[in-house]
């Protein structure tokens, strides 16, 4: 439980609305969830074992971009030394998918956006419209051009792609991170979505960087497209606090105590008595919390209120939003768990015939060890089949 030292400083109390609802939002509460998922992605990114691709899963709200903030902190910290050493040097390039504005998945929209991360200025750059003999068209005034790199003046898919490789080899970034990756998935066609992550794949197995895929549970479409590509690639489970498990209910509890700690208001808000509304509202994702509660503390704050109420937090519930993303995680945690069984793998390996003979090996040992052992033959008794006469010398000669 956070202490009354670990609350909000009460001077804020005098601070406006705007500065008391920064603070709140701000707030960042280190969970256990948070922690497994930020410990395991930092673990592969220095130790892939042969992934060139790894899938960040979860529910919407659930704190995935958090995570993704604290990991770039955590290698940004890491690299100093090695920033001083190399000036060109980029610890982790992050991007986020921009969803299509029509119906197809823009590839040279996300390279440009990876050249940026990359930290690569003349990305910046804004080419100029072209006369249609393919010259440039200068207005009166203008500064004489200047010749700029392939990758700003690059227009196509290879270009852009090339590029984004060399600005790779150039920075040497300890992963590529890749939020809302689910947009990838926004394509016609099961065919194309296996190039889209054949692509990413490749784009990670040319540079030697890890490409880190953050995203909702959408992407558990996309791993299993190809041998390949479940070869070469790591998935990292970011899960809901679930109603049915004692221990991750008390942990739940925990994070709303803390956020009740920091609510810069003049009043205990007990918010404890409504730990069960509040994973109504939140179906268990902090996240969702964290933006309930938000809207929450900005109505109560309007109604110059001295603590938060029921009132306040039922007033800024959508439910009908919420029942939307209840089904979809629901849709997402039962794609997670239909795998296959151990007893389908072997049957498809073929070694059912050894499962049938370790089993009967086992009914016999069994039957061995029981109390009533098979009775012990006598050597003397005949063991020859009526009719068969028994073994002896036959005379011979006179």
């Amino acid at each position: 439980m956070t202490t009354t030292k670990d609350a909000f400083p009460r001077e804020l109390l005098r601070r406006t609305t705007k500065e008391r609802l920064g603070y709140f939002s701000s707030k960042v509460v280190a969970h256990p969830r948070l922690i497994e998922a930020y410990q395991s992605l930092l673990d592969v990114i220095a130790e892939p074992c042969g992934a060139a691709l790894v899938i960040v899963c979860g529910p919407t709200g659930v704190g995935k971009t958090t995570m993704q903030r604290r990991v770039e902190q955590r290698l940004i910290e890491a690299a100093q030394t090695e920033m001083l050493r190399d000036t060109r040097h980029v610890p982790v390039a992050s991007v986020e998918v921009a969803p299509p504005d029509g119906q197809a998945f823009s590839w040279k929209d996300l390279y440009r956006r990876m050249l940026i991360a990359l930290h690569e200025p003349a990305a910046l750059v804004i080419p100029k419209p072209l006369a249609k003999d393919g010259s440039k068209l200068a207005a009166p005034g203008d500064a004489p051009a200047i010749e700029l790199p392939p990758f700003a003046r690059a227009q196509s898919f290879l270009d852009l792609r090339w590029a984004v490789e060399r600005s790779i080899h150039e920075r040497r970034p300890a992963a590529m991170l890749i939020d809302e990756a689910q947009h990838l998935n926004r394509v016609m066609g099961a065919r194309t979505l296996q190039q889209q992550m054949d692509t990413l794949k490749s784009l990670a197995n040319t540079t030697g960087v890890l490409h880190v895929l953050i995203g909702t549970y959408e992407l558990l479409n996309m791993i299993n497209l190809s041998a390949q590509l479940a070869r070469r690639s790591v998935e990292i489970h970011f899960p809901r606090y679930r109603s049915e498990e004692e221990q991750d209910m008390e942990m739940f509890a925990n994070i709303i105590y803390t956020f009740e700690q920091h609510l810069p208001l003049k009043k205990p808000s007990d918010l404890l008595r409504q730990r069960d509304f509040l994973y109504e509202g939140s179906a268990g994702c902090v996240g969702t919390l964290k933006d309930w509660l938000t809207r929450a503390l900005r109505c109560a704050m309007d109604g110059e209120a001295h603590a938060l109420t029921r009132q306040h937090l039922e007033k800024t519930l959508d439910r009908r939003k919420q029942f939307q993303i209840v089904r979809e995680i629901l849709e997402g945690e039962e794609t997670l768990r239909a795998g296959s069984t151990s007893q389908q793998l072997r049957a498809l390996l073929g070694m059912e015939h050894a499962d049938r003979l370790a089993s009967k090996g086992g009914r016999e040992q069994s039957t061995r060890s029981n109390k009533n052992p098979a009775p012990i033959r006598d050597p003397k008794r005949s063991r020859s089949r009526p009719g068969q006469r028994l073994p002896r010398r036959d005379p011979v000669g006179k």
